[in-house]
């Protein structure tokens, strides 16, 4: 380095070091005249030429059997840089290992091999950047250890840098300076010059020379690759040529890979005897018994059926043969698989088959079970609110108890006569059409009426915080016009605002205006006015559409006698907007007075009076004559409007949480109850809780607390079934003990004893362990807080009615079963003849309920159970109330309960207060037709209740 350090020399261990292979120098500084290309953007530049040669380069000294760590490309531009790094990851990939570095960076640093690459060429400046600082280079040209490879334009750069040119100068001394490449083969020791980096290609592609190796590869081949200097012993070359070897089967097929693949399988397809005699073409390695024979199997199965498996496969197990088949219950033939069993098979064939509670003969599938499905046949009956066929069927309506929703639109006809177009099962909506309230001024609707032209649209209040500009609805708030009013004319003049009633009555003088027809011409030829063209109205109304001379016609047909004066000669006119009709002023005004309520008439009807064209019936909505009538209307519906929608937005969010506070106490106590997972429980308060503020009407409200009032009634008839409700035997009454079952799910009828007669009804009436849990579920799921009529809300109060006697009846059999008695045939018809009435089409009203209860009544009076009519709470507090004075609980022959104080033992006798039985006993012993009642009474409130022992009996 004597242009940087004078005095610096060379260590010996320098000379020790091995030559470079492949070339025939350690230090070239190879020479071009290849251009550089500026990038503007940043400044910087780079040389495509030097780029491919010095990545040529590398890889070179990478064939010969350098490590690629072993080498580092130095760049002297950042844009250099960065493009030897994409053609090195896009030729050799993200694993090429090469040391990729900037000058700069590069500080300190050394490697075995370096390529140093200048790009500064030929630029029209003449500029060599910062190549021009000694340092810079100094750094470049010494971080060698073996071999500097420089590629670069020495001849631009000695021209423009005297340190280059002396650079260049000690080069040319050295013999390291040269414009081509010298290459030597390690293996020949041929050398070949690389004029190009394509010639790294052309000439030394495997980094040797172009001699062909051909040597001895370990299968016997020789090597068909040009002279390489990797791998030169051939322990990891593959040998490209065809393999030799044949399979070893009888054919003897020659392989079809490369001569370094593994053979692996014969895939040649060839002719193969199979063990069951077929023949079948298959792969040459496949042994005839591994080898899937495609006939079809021969073989006849157990049902005398053919196989429809492959014969090389297992036989069919299951026949899928379609056969006609006889089932066993019903008798009628089926079409089935031969494998199917008759037991499962449903029979679908159509039969006709009589519901037990509705007594209706539908058709049916043969295999539907009757008891367990709800009666198919069209209920059709017409609903009494809105006078429509029920959809619904026999089952899902109840036997017409209880309809479900009506799924027709409502069509009632609002008050401001448009149609609903809500279903029919739900609460009204306001209405949803275009208001058409309009008068001279504005009109409160964004459409034109009859085809009028649009008027202004009256501003909505609080428009921009609500974000609507498309006028209002005819159900929402329509505020009266507060123009000056227009009913006014040269005779008389209205002081009201436009929508008020007006303080003047109607003009009856003639209009003298002239119509559009009238011709000017006619003035002068008709100086008395004798023909002129005048309207046929009278004064502040709007000129009836029709000139008496220009429509004779026309004319004549409105002289005729409607209400008596249209064939006057001094007769007016007055034209309705709404429907264009013509009528005699004087008789439509009479006609219209009559229609209106009489002042003062006590018996005078309160309600709101449309006025109609006498003709066509068409509301009267726009009529400057009758302006003050409309007015007052307009403030009547107005009021109607308000008590619809109900509440201001402040008012409605105040009743919301009022509501919710209501209902969150409703379902607690509901919930509170335990009586099982009621999970349309928890649905439906949440609809109710989490209603959205567009629905919230009055009507709503009302509609959700009589909702309110049902669930409070269901949480009455609930809390009387938990009370009294029992197991119908012991084993569940056990699984009640280890809460396995709440006590009142486990009405259940598989385990009665000695009760045969009670057992067998209980089983047809399908009384099972959730039946009250079902039926509460189902009563609950019916309702629909957005979906329900005033009419559903009446049937469903009325079934709930109808569940509370259920909750007495079962209680009545729960006591039943555990007093162990069977009911006779008589009153087996009895509780047949409840269960009929209950299941029956009856509305559960009052009249109803009383018949039930009397049936009930009667039932218990012949057949007595201990303790019916007192719930356990009741029996409970009583026994509490009279356990401080001491006594023993006995029961009469008839089961009624009584209590003997002091001591508890019978000293005399008495008559019982119900039945006149007599009762007691005498010396302490209970008469035989009594019986002890203290185990009875006392179950469950922690009092001891064992049977009264006589103290004068001796103990042994």
């Amino acid at each position: 380095m004597p242009h940087f350090y004078q005095d610096l020399l060379d260590d010996p261990s320098v000379f020790e070091r091995d030559a470079v292979k492949g070339v025939t120098k350690n230090l070239i500084f190879l020479n071009h005249s290849y251009p550089e290309v500026t990038e503007k953007e940043f400044k910087s530049h780079k040389n495509d030429y030097e780029a491919e040669f010095c990545l040529r380069l590398a890889n070179y000294f990478l064939q010969q059997n350098y490590k690629a760590e072993q080498i580092t490309i130095l760049c002297t531009y950042l844009d250099q840089l960065l493009d030897i790094r994409k053609k090195a990851y896009e030729r050799y990939g993200k694993d090429h290992g090469f040391v990729i570095q900037s000058v700069d960076n590069y500080q300190g640093e050394e490697n075995d091999i370096i390529i140093l690459s200048l790009v500064r060429s030929n630029n029209p400046e003449n500029k060599i950047g910062f190549l021009k600082i000694p340092n810079r280079v100094c750094v470049a040209l010494s971080r060698a250890k073996d071999g500097l490879f420089v590629i670069g334009n020495f001849d631009f750069l000695s021209k423009n840098c005297e340190m280059w040119k002396e650079i260049c100068k000690s080069a040319k001394e050295a013999g390291a300076f040269t414009n081509e490449l010298t290459v030597r083969c390690q293996m020949h020791q041929n050398e070949q010059i690389i004029q190009h980096y394509n010639d790294f290609d052309t000439k030394c592609r495997e980094g040797g020379c172009n001699i062909p190796c051909n040597g001895r590869l370990e299968c016997g081949h020789q090597c068909i690759k040009p002279c390489h200097v990797e791998d030169m012993d051939h322990t990891k070359q593959k040998c490209l040529k065809s393999c030799e070897r044949k399979c070893e089967s009888e054919f003897q097929h020659p392989c079809t890979k490369d001569c370094w693949q593994a053979c692996g399988d014969c895939y040649i397809k060839v002719q193969k005897n199979l063990p069951c005699h077929h023949k079948k073409l298959d792969f040459c390695y496949l042994d005839p018994k591994d080898v899937q024979c495609v006939e079809d199997c021969q073989k006849t199965l157990s049902c005398g059926h053919q196989c429809k498996e492959r014969c090389g496969g297992e036989c069919t197990e299951f026949c899928q043969e379609i056969v006609e088949r006889q089932l066993p219950i019903c008798g009628h033939t089926v079409t089935v698989k031969c494998s199917d069993k008759l037991n499962s098979i449903k029979c679908n064939t159509e039969v006709i088959k009589k519901w037990p509670l509705c007594n209706h003969s539908v058709k049916t599938f043969c295999s539907s079970n009757i008891t367990t499905l709800p009666c198919p046949h069209p209920c059709e009956m017409i609903l009494p609110d809105c006078e429509h066929v029920c959809k619904g069927s026999c089952g899902k309506c109840r036997n017409g108890r209880l309809h479900i929703a009506c799924s027709k639109n409502c069509n009632k006809i609002f008050l401001c006569e448009h149609k609903c177009d809500a279903k029919c099962s739900k609460i009204c909506p306001p209405c949803s059409k275009p208001c058409e309230t309009a008068c001279g001024h504005s009109q409160c609707g964004n459409q034109s009426i009859n085809g009028e032209q649009l008027k202004k649209t009256r501003k909505i209040v609080d428009q921009q915080k609500l974000g609507s500009k498309t006028g209002r609805k005819c159900g929402e708030s329509c505020p009266p016009c507060m123009e000056e009013c227009l009913n006014r004319c040269e005779h008389r003049q209205c002081s009201k605002k436009c929508g008020d009633p007006c303080d003047v009555m109607p003009c009856r003088e003639p209009c003298m205006k002239l119509l559009p027809c009238h011709p000017e011409s006619q003035e002068k030829d008709d100086p008395w006015n004798v023909k002129q063209h005048r309207c046929i109205g009278v004064c502040g109304d709007e000129c009836p559409k029709l000139c008496k001379i220009c429509d004779p016609g026309k004319f004549e047909e409105i002289q005729q006698i409607f209400f008596g004066n249209e064939d006057e000669e001094n007769a007016r006119f007055v034209q309705l907007k709404d429907c264009e009709h013509i009528f005699e002023v004087k008789g439509l005004d009479q006609w219209i007075e009559s229609s209106l309520p009489k002042l003062g008439d006590e018996n005078a009807s309160v309600e709101i009076v449309q006025i109609k064209c006498p003709q066509c019936k068409t509301s009267i909505r726009r009529s400057n004559r009758y302006i003050s009538i409309l007015n007052e209307r307009a403030i009547d519906i107005e009021q109607i409007k308000q008590k619809t929608r109900g509440f201001t937005n402040a008012e409605k969010k105040k009743e919301q949480m009022a509501f919710q506070e209501e209902a969150k106490k409703v379902f607690k106590e509901f919930k509170e109850i335990d009586f099982g997972p009621l999970k349309e429980v928890e649905i439906l308060e949440k609809k109710l809780i989490e209603a959205h503020v567009n629905v919230l009407t009055k009507d709503w409200f009302a509609t959700s607390r009589n909702i309110l009032r049902i669930i409070q009634t269901l949480t009455k008839y609930l809390k009387v079934a938990k009370e009294n409700i029992e197991a119908f035997n012991e084993r569940l009454a056990a699984y009640e003990r280890a809460e396995k079952y709440k006590k009142h799910e486990v009405v259940n009828v598989t385990d009665i004893k000695d009760m045969p007669n009670f057992k067998t009804k209980l089983a047809e009436l399908k009384i099972t362990n959730f039946y009250l849990l079902e039926e509460c579920n189902n009563l609950i799921k019916i309702i629909h807080s957005f979906a329900i009529s005033e009419l559903m809300i009446r049937q469903i109060t009325s079934e709930v009615q109808r569940f509370g006697f259920i909750v007495d009846l079962l209680t009545y059999f729960s006591k039943a079963v555990k007093h162990n008695v069977d009911f006779t045939e008589t009153e087996i018809q009895m509780i047949t003849e409840i269960f009929e009435n209950l299941n029956g089409s009856k509305e559960f009203d009052d009249n109803f309920e009383k018949e039930m209860s009397k049936k009930l009544e009667n039932l218990a009076s012949i057949h007595r159970v201990p303790n019916f009519g007192i719930s356990q709470k009741e029996r409970s507090e009583i026994v509490q109330a009279f356990s401080s004075h001491g006594g023993h609980w006995y029961k009469c022959p008839n089961g009624h309960h009584y209590i003997i104080g002091d001591c508890g033992g019978a000293v005399t006798t008495a008559k019982c207060p119900e039945c006149n039985a007599v009762i007691g006993g005498a010396s302490h012993r209970l008469l035989d037709s009594n019986q002890d009642a203290q185990a009875e009474m006392l179950e469950g409130t922690g009092i001891d209740g064992s049977p009264y022992r006589n103290p004068f009996e001796a103990l042994w």
